[in-house]
């Protein structure tokens, strides 16, 4: 099992937010960045939410989410 805070992990969430951030499916996204289905990218994506909580872009993307919501 990789650390918590392997780079190519982190690289792979920085990945899913950016794809996220354009809109596309978490199935597209589990394409794009090599998971087996869209669990995989959606659990990434919440990863990586969960550890830029501060961060401005995390905080943009979460404005995103909720207004697609609605």
């Amino acid at each position: 099992m990789k650390p918590k805070y392997d780079p190519d992990v982190i690289d792979k969430e920085r990945r899913v937010l950016e794809l996220r951030r354009a809109g596309l499916t978490f199935d597209v996204i589990a394409q794009e960045v090599g998971y087996s289905n869209a669990s995989g990218a959606y659990h990434a994506f919440t990863r990586a939410m969960k550890r830029t909580l501060q961060q401005a872009g995390a905080d943009e993307l979460r404005e995103l989410e909720l207004d697609r919501l609605d």
